[in-house]
């Protein structure tokens, strides 16, 4: 590290589609930037979240219409989809502005090392919400079959998980007391070896030396997922949730501006349009509430009914004249006629 900052999302799983079946998959990513961010402070575990408050996903459902087999879409809970709204973000970090929801895919656990980061500023971004569980089983397809409320097993122990979190102050470089990985690298070998000889030898870069630690201001931005910003996911949640996952784009660009510490534009952005979501509901809550607008609309009604009934009660009919008296002013209408 130079000195600066850095901004990673470092999901320990890939979306990696099954060739053969078409379903999901995740691949496991091997290396990576695992070890510097342990030596930062910063552990991304070997598992994955899932959590009751999710984003809903398209499911290919089976159903039988007139004896003949029917293959369509439903939008299913996705446990993987971890839906984390403003009671799991950090309100006092200007990442968060305005931010209402953010969903990450597929994500890994964080585990903060509380020795290696004394000293330093520590958010907590985002956190699932304590109805979630951690699971290294890698099967990220549904199966509705042994599993039709979820798709997956549901652990009977759940507690929220850290998904995100932003550092800063000083951090001790990786490659103090190593060699730097810029130092000692192979020339590049030219590809046509007759044209090599004639070539003009090129000038060898100078080797930069090692900041051994960071200045109190370096900042660094760990983001359990990957796959949050994969232009697949983006389109699953285009056509599901509309604009929703524009969210995610503005916490990227949050990221990005606090990281360079662009306070002003972060701020001026925080006071932009900001796409806002309803909140999660549970499927008793949501037949309450279902059942609340019918009752208020039968309500409405039969009010409606009671006022039309008393005002017609409160009309008088008009009196009619009696007979002899109706010919008489027949015979005045006659008389002033001729």
């Amino acid at each position: 590290m130079r000195g600066g900052a850095v901004v990673v999302a470092a999901g320990s799983y890939l979306l990696k589609p099954d060739p053969m079946s078409g379903g999901l998959a995740v691949q496991e990513v091997a290396g990576g930037l695992t070890p510097l961010l342990e030596h930062y402070g910063v552990t991304v575990a070997k598992s994955l979240v899932l959590d009751l408050q999710n984003e809903p996903f398209p499911i290919q459902m089976a159903r039988t219409v007139g004896g003949v087999e029917v293959r369509e879409f439903q939008a299913m809970p996705y446990p993987y989809f971890v839906d984390v709204r403003t009671d799991g973000m950090d309100g006092k970090s200007p990442i968060l502005a305005s931010v209402a929801a953010v969903t990450l895919n597929w994500v890994s656990p964080l585990t903060l090392d509380e020795q290696k980061n004394t000293g330093r500023e520590v958010s907590r971004l985002l956190s699932s919400s304590a109805k979630s569980w951690v699971t290294t089983n890698t099967v990220v397809q549904p199966d509705l079959q042994f599993y039709p409320a979820l798709g997956f097993p549901e652990a009977e122990v759940k507690s929220a998980q850290l998904l995100a979190v932003a550092i800063k102050g000083g951090f001790e470089s990786y490659y103090k007391g190593k060699q730097s990985p810029l130092e000692g690298a192979p020339a590049a070998v030219p590809a046509d070896a007759g044209a090599a000889a004639d070539a003009t030898p090129a000038a060898v870069p100078q080797a930069l030396g090692i900041i051994e630690r960071s200045p109190a201001t370096a900042r660094l931005v760990v983001v359990g997922s990957a796959e949050f910003l994969n232009d697949v996911v983006f389109d699953l949640s285009r056509n599901l949730s509309g604009d929703r996952y524009l969210n995610s784009l503005q916490f990227a660009q949050n990221m990005v501006d606090w990281s360079v510490e662009d306070l002003e534009l972060l701020g001026i952005r925080s006071r932009g349009t900001a796409t806002h979501v309803l909140l999660p509901l549970t499927p008793q809550a949501q037949s309450v509430a279902e059942l609340g607008n019918y009752g208020l609309a039968l309500v409405a009604l039969l009010a409606l009914a009671w006022m039309w009934q008393r005002r017609r009660r409160k009309q008088q009919p008009m009196e009619l004249l009696p007979p002899a008296a109706a010919r008489k002013r027949q015979e005045a209408s006659a008389d002033s006629a001729a």
